[in-house]
C-alpha cells in the first residue's frame, strides 16, 4: 500500500497541465498516507475538458482535498495462475468507509531473478545532490542513511552500474574525490578508502554480483582533453586530506600522459582493483568517463600500462569500440566495455524489419540514453508516466541493450552557472542540459549537450526521509518485467522450436506491441496486450518443442 504525493521539483509538467489537483502532480509514493490532504481550488473547467466530463456525464469538478491510492502485489513463483479477488476499505475523517474491489490476474509464467534480466538500466547516483537537498554534512551518518536509501531504490530495479568519482569537480558535479589523498611527506601518497569501502558495501547490500556490468572508476574528463589549437588543458584534480587536521583541499594532478602522472595513478587504482576483488567485481572495471571527444592515445597508453585488461566507459552521440594506444598503428585499441549513445535507435516497421537488444555483446554494451536525437522515445524533462512503462520494450525493439545516463536523485537543486561563475565566461556548451542539477556544473569538465540533464535527472523524489520510489520509477519497473516476458518469447521464436500456429500468434502479438511502441504514445488496451503477453510467455514455455527443420517447413506452409 502507498500514496502518491507531490513531487515538490516539479510544477507542472511538461504535458497538458499535469496529473494533480492545481497544476503539480502525483508523482511520489510514500508508505503511509498523510494526516491530513488539504483541499485545492480546482477553478474553472472549459473547452475539451469541459465536453469530455459532458460526454462521460460527470458532474462539474468541485475543490477537493485528493491523494492517489496505489496497490501493488508482489506473486510469489509458485503461486497458481488465475484470477484472484479482495477488497481494499478506504476510510477518512467524516465520510463513509468505502469498498473498492481489487482484481488480480496471475498468468502461467515465472519472471526470472532480478539478477537475471536480459534487459539493462544504469542509473547514476548522486551523493552530494543529498546532502544539498537534506542539508546534512557529507558522509555524516544522516548522509549515509539517504545514500542508502537511493542505492536500494537502484538495486531493487536492476541497476547495472556504479560510479566513482577519482577527479574532483568532475562532470558528475562533484566538488571532491570519493578517495582522499594523504601526504607521506615525501613526495608520495597514502590513501584514505573509508568513502569507497562504504559505499561499495552499501551498494552491494542491494546489488546482486552477477547484475553488475561497470563499476566506472572515473579519471577522465574533459577537463583533461587537449584544447583545439593550443594543446593546453584545464587538469585533472584530486581531493588531498591533511593527516593531522583533516583539512582537505583539491590539487591539481600531473599533466596526463607523463611518467609522472602514470606514478600518481599507479597505486590509487591497483588499490582500487584489489577493492572489488573482495566483491568479485574486478572484471567490471572500467575506466570513464568518455564522450564525444576520445582521450589522446598518450592517455590512454598510460591507463592500459597501469590496468592492461580495464575496459572504457563512455557517453557519447555515437558508438566507438575502442580507443587508440599506439600513435601509429590504429588497430592498436583498448575496448570501449559500455556506451550510452544518442543517434539512431529507430524502431523499425516489423514487416521490413526487427531488431533484438537483449542479443549483445557481453565485452561491448550499448545502452539508449534518450535524450533529443534518439528515435526510439525522448525523456527529457519530466515525461508522462506511460512514457516509462513503454521504455525498456522501446529500447530492445530499436536494437539497444537496455537504458542508461538515466539520474536516480540528480534533483534540480535550481543551480544557477551564471550565478555560480559570478558572470565568467565559460564556453558556450558549459553545463548544457544540467537543468539546475549538479550534473555539468563544473565548465571545465561539463560534456555538453550529451549530459545527464537531457534524460531524466531523477526517478527518484525526495521525500520526508530520504528518496522515495515515483509512479515513474514504477511504470519503468513494470515495464522492464514486459520486456522480459517479450524477451522470453524472441528467444523462443528464433530458436524455431515452438509449434507453428503457437509461434505465429506470438509474433503477431509483439508485431502489434511494437507498432504501438513506434506510435510513442499510450494505446487504450495496453493492459489486455500485456495480459496476452504474459499468458503466450507461459504457454511458450510449457509447449512441447519441435525440431527446427519441421517448424521452418510448417510455418511456410
Amino acid at each position: 500500500m502507498r500514496y502518491a504525493v507531490l513531487n515538490p521539483l516539479h510544477r507542472g509538467g511538461g504535458f497538458s497541465r499535469g496529473n494533480g489537483i492545481g497544476g503539480v502532480r502525483f508523482d511520489g509514493l510514500v508508505a503511509a498516507p498523510p494526516a491530513r490532504v488539504e483541499p485545492v481550488k480546482v477553478g474553472k473547467v472549459d473547452g475539451a475538458r469541459k465536453m469530455i466530463r459532458e460526454a462521460l456525464g460527470l458532474p462539474a469538478p468541485r475543490d477537493a482535498a485528493v491523494i492517489p491510492v496505489w496497490v501493488t502485489v508482489d506473486v510469489p513463483k509458485d503461486a497458481s495462475p488465475g484470477r484472484y479477488g479482495g477488497t481494499l476499505t478506504i476510510r477518512a475523517k467524516g465520510i463513509e468507509p468505502v469498498e473498492v474491489p481489487v482484481d488480480l490476474s496471475v498468468a502461467d509464467w515465472s519472471l526470472p531473478d532480478l539478477k537475471d534480466y536480459a534487459t539493462l538500466v544504469f542509473i547514476y547516483q548522486s551523493p552530494e545532490t543529498l546532502a544539498r537537498y537534506y542539508k546534512v554534512a557529507m558522509w555524516s551518518e544522516e548522509h549515509w542513511k539517504l545514500i542508502e536509501k537511493s542505492l536500494e531504490l537502484m538495486g531493487g530495479i536492476g541497476n547495472i552500474g556504479l560510479i566513482f568519482p577519482f577527479t574532483a569537480e568532475s562532470c558528475h558535479g562533484n566538488p571532491e574525490t570519493m578517495v582522499h589523498w594523504i601526504p607521506k611527506g615525501d613526495g608520495t601518497y597514502a590513501h584514505d578508502w573509508t568513502h569507497f569501502d562504504r559505499y561499495l558495501k552499501t551498494a552491494m547490500k542491494y546489488h546482486h554480483r552477477d547484475r553488475i556490468r561497470c563499476v566506472a572508476i572515473n579519471v577522465w574528463g574533459n577537463e583533461v582533453r587537449p584544447a583545439r589549437g593550443t594543446g593546453r588543458m584545464h587538469g585533472a584534480q584530486v581531493t588531498v586530506m591533511d593527516a593531522k587536521t583533516g583539512k582537505r583541499t583539491n590539487i591539481k594532478v600531473p599533466a596526463y600522459g607523463t611518467p609522472a602522472c602514470e606514478a600518481f595513478w599507479r597505486p590509487v587504482l591497483l588499490a582500487a582493483k584489489a577493492r572489488l576483488k573482495t566483491y568479485g567485481l574486478e572484471g567490471k572495471l572500467m575506466l570513464g568517463v568518455g564522450n564525444d571527444s576520445s582521450p589522446p592515445w598518450n592517455q590512454v597508453a598510460m591507463f592500459r600500462r597501469i590496468l592492461p585488461e580495464a575496459r572504457w566507459f563512455r557517453e557519447s552521440h555515437y558508438n566507438a569500440w575502442g580507443y587508440r594506444y599506439d600513435a601509429k598503428d590504429k588497430r592498436k585499441t583498448v575496448p570501449v566495455g559500455l556506451n550510452s549513445i544518442v543517434w539512431g535507435g529507430q524502431v523499425y516497421d516489423p514487416k521490413v524489419r526487427r531488431l533484438y537488444g537483449w542479443k549483445y555483446n557481453p565485452k561491448h554494451i550499448i545502452l539508449n540514453f534518450n535524450r533529443p536525437g534518439a528515435s526510439s522515445l525522448v525523456l527529457t524533462g519530466f515525461p508522462r508516466p506511460w512514457s516509462y512503462r513503454m521504455w525498456m520494450e522501446s529500447t530492445i525493439a530499436c536494437g539497444r541493450n537496455g537504458n542508461g545516463r538515466v539520474g536516480g536523485d540528480y534533483w534540480n537543486l535550481g543551480i544557477s552557472l551564471h550565478k555560480l561563475w559570478k558572470g565568467r565566461r565559460v564556453s558556450s556548451e558549459a553545463g548544457g542540459g544540467s537543468r539546475g542539477t549538479l550534473f555539468g556544473s563544473y565548465p571545465q569538465s561539463s560534456v555538453g549537450q550529451t549530459g545527464l540533464g537531457n534524460n531524466t535527472t531523477d526517478l527518484f523524489a525526495p521525500g520526508p526521509d530520504g528518496p522515495i520510489t515515483t509512479a515513474r520509477f514504477e511504470n519503468a519497473r513494470e515495464g522492464n518485467q514486459e520486456a522480459e516476458a517479450r524477451v522470453s518469447i524472441e528467444k523462443a521464436l528464433l530458436s524455431k522450436t515452438v509449434p507453428p500456429g503457437l509461434a505465429r500468434r506470438c509474433q503477431a502479438l509483439l508485431d502489434e506491441r511494437t507498432n504501438v511502441l513506434r506510435l510513442k504514445g499510450y494505446a487504450a488496451g495496453w493492459g489486455q496486450s500485456t495480459r496476452r503477453l504474459f499468458a503466450l510467455a507461459g504457454e511458450v514455455a510449457k509447449a512441447p518443442k519441435v525440431a527446427p527443420a519441421k517448424a521452418k517447413a510448417a510455418a511456410k506452409k
